[in-house]
C-alpha cells in the first residue's frame, strides 16, 4: 500500500493548530472539493481524504493517537492494549458522525443539500439537468464568398424537446419517485476499511440521478423527452473566412434533458481554392511570368487583385515592372489581399516574378540574341573569380 498522506498536510494546517483552525480548514476544503460542487477528475478522492483527515483531527482522542503513532494507530499494527493506552480502540467513519452524509451542507455551509428532503417529506431535489450535445456541420463555399462574405442557409437534424410531453418523457404526469433512492437521486454505500466503516455516495443507477422514474412513457417520444427534427438556419458568413474556420451558434445543437441547456452548433468552413491566387491567411500570392525583354526594359502590366466590389471578388490593377528586375523578385501590393476577419483592414498581395526562358526561337529572334550575346558584358562566374 502506498504511503498515506499526512492528515495535517491534507487540511493545510500545522501540527499545533487549534480545533477552530482545523474546522475552518475543513470547511473551506469540503466546500471546494465536494463532488456535487466540483466535477473535476480527482475531486471525489480529494474529498474523501479531507473527510478522513478531519474525522481523526477533530476528535481529541483520535488526534492524540495519530500524533503518537501516525497512521499505524488505525491500521492494526498495534495490539489492542497498545491502542487502548492511547484511548482509541477503533471507530466508524461516516462523514464526522452525520446521520445523513448530505447534512454536511447544513452543518457547515448554512443551507440544505439539494439531495435531502424537506420536513414535509416532499423532494427538494430537482431533476438532474443535462446539457444537449454539440453538433458539427461542414459547408463548402466558393472563393468569391470568402472574399465578399455571404448569407447561407443550412439544413440539419437535431434533437428538440417533445411538444407532447414538454420534454418530460412521461405521458399524463406518468412519473413516480424512484424506489431505490426514495427520490434523492443518490444512493449510499457503506464499506468496511481499516479505519472502520466509510460511507460513499454515488448517483442512483436506477433513475440516473433524477429521483424519478417514468411509469407511463410518452407515446410520441417513447419516453426520451426529445425527438429528432429537421432544422433550417440562416447564417451570415463573414468576409475573410478560410478553410478550417468554425462558426459557433449557441444553443442550436441538440436539446438538453430535463430542462438542461441545448448544445451548440458549429459550422466548419471549407473554401474552394482560387484558380489564380495562393492564400496564406489574409495574404495572397500570384506568380507573374515575364519575358527577358520585359525584365530588361521594364513594362506596365495588368494583374488580378482581390476586389470585393467585383462580382467574382477579383478585379484588375496596373503595376509597373521596373527595368532590370531580378528573376525571382517579389512585388508587394499593400492592402490588396483578403479582408481580415476582425473587420479592419486587408492583407497584402505578393506578386512573384517568374522569368520565362523561350524554348524555341525564330531565325530573327535567334539573330537578335546572338547580337546581344556579343554586346553584353559577361558577369564573372565562380571560376573566373577564383583564378583572377
Amino acid at each position: 500500500m502506498p504511503d498515506k498522506k499526512d492528515y495535517y498536510d491534507i487540511l493545510g494546517v500545522s501540527r499545533d493548530a487549534s480545533n477552530k483552525e482545523i474546522k475552518q480548514a475543513y470547511r473551506n476544503l469540503a466546500r471546494k472539493y465536494h463532488p456535487d460542487v466540483n466535477q473535476e477528475d480527482g475531486a471525489e478522492q480529494k474529498f474523501k481524504e479531507i473527510n478522513e483527515a478531519y474525522e481523526v483531527l477533530s476528535d481529541s482522542q483520535k488526534r492524540a493517537a495519530y500524533d503518537r503513532l501516525g497512521h499505524a494507530a488505525f491500521n492494526g499494527s498495534f495490539s489492542g492494549a497498545e491502542s487502548a493506552s492511547y484511548g482509541f480502540p477503533g471507530f466508524d467513519y461516516n462523514f464526522s458522525g452525520f446521520s445523513n452524509p448530505f447534512d454536511i451542507f447544513e452543518e457547515f455551509f448554512g443551507f440544505r443539500s439539494p439531495f435531502t428532503q424537506t420536513r414535509t417529506g416532499s423532494k427538494s431535489r430537482q431533476r438532474a439537468k443535462k446539457a444537449g450535445r454539440d453538433l458539427l456541420q461542414t459547408i463548402k463555399i466558393p472563393f468569391a464568398a470568402a472574399v465578399k462574405g455571404t448569407d447561407y442557409e443550412i439544413a440539419y437534424r437535431r434533437l428538440k424537446p417533445c411538444l407532447a410531453c414538454k420534454g418530460s418523457g412521461a405521458a399524463n404526469n406518468g412519473k413516480i419517485s424512484c424506489p431505490q433512492c426514495q427520490g434523492s437521486g443518490r444512493v449510499q454505500k457503506v464499506n468496511r476499511t481499516f479505519l472502520g466503516q466509510i460511507a460513499t455516495i454515488s448517483t442512483c443507477p436506477t433513475c440516473h440521478g433524477s429521483g424519478e422514474i417514468i411509469k407511463n412513457p410518452c407515446p410520441k417520444c417513447r419516453g426520451k423527452g426529445r425527438i429528432a427534427a429537421q432544422e433550417k438556419l440562416k447564417i451570415k458568413i463573414p468576409a475573410g473566412v478560410e478553410t478550417g474556420h468554425k462558426l459557433r451558434f449557441r444553443q442550436k445543437g441538440d436539446a438538453g434533458e430535463n430542462g438542461g441547456l441545448a448544445g451548440d452548433l458549429y459550422i466548419q468552413i471549407k473554401v474552394e481554392p482560387s484558380k489564380i491566387f495562393q492564400r496564406r491567411g489574409p495574404d495572397v500570392y500570384l506568380d507573374l511570368p515575364i519575358t527577358f525583354s520585359q525584365a530588361a526594359l521594364g513594362d506596365t502590366l495588368e494583374v488580378p487583385v482581390i476586389d470585393p466590389g467585383q462580382p467574382g471578388g477579383i478585379g484588375r490593377k496596373k503595376i509597373k515592372i521596373p527595368a532590370g528586375i531580378d528573376a525571382e523578385a517579389v512585388i508587394k501590393l499593400s492592402g490588396q489581399g483578403m479582408p481580415k476577419l476582425s473587420g479592419t483592414g486587408k492583407g497584402d498581395e505578393y506578386i512573384r516574378i517568374k522569368l520565362q526562358t523561350p524554348k524555341k526561337l525564330s531565325p530573327a529572334e535567334k539573330e537578335i540574341f546572338e547580337k546581344l550575346k556579343k554586346t553584353n558584358s559577361r558577369p564573372k562566374n565562380l571560376w573566373d573569380r577564383f583564378f583572377s
